[in-house]
């Protein structure tokens, strides 16, 4: 009896093996896998990418825009106080002093803006 059991086993190990390292290895390949996703999404490229480009925007971006409001109330404020300037001339003190109240509003709005850019 051992000896036909010894047989047996003989005979089927390599069968037995075969089977045995076909598992492995489908379970090893599926977990190295599984490993690379889980860096390629997590660890080395998706997420951290992602959230680096989107931490620079966030930070980059209001400064952009309070640089463009700033510039546009700069134009807009010369703008003005040139016509008002030029009003001078015919009106006398009374439109230098409108330009010069529309000129200070216009600083203190572009404060106030800018202000509020800051604190977001």
């Amino acid at each position: 009896m051992d000896n036909t059991a010894e047989q047996l086993q003989s005979a089927t190990k390599p069968a037995t093996n075969a089977v045995a390292n076909a598992f492995t290895g489908a379970f090893d390949t599926v977990s190295s896998a599984a490993t690379n996703f889980w860096n390629w999404l997590a660890v080395h490229s998706l997420w951290p990418n992602m959230l680096g480009r989107m931490s620079g925007v966030t930070r980059d971006k209001p400064l952009d825009i309070s640089r463009t409001f700033q510039s546009t109330f700069q134009i807009v404020r010369e703008a003005t106080t040139g016509f008002f300037t030029s009003l001078v001339t015919v009106t006398g003190d009374a439109m230098m002093q409108i330009g010069q109240m529309i000129e200070a509003e216009l600083l203190r709005l572009q404060q106030d803006f800018t202000a509020i850019l800051c604190q977001a």
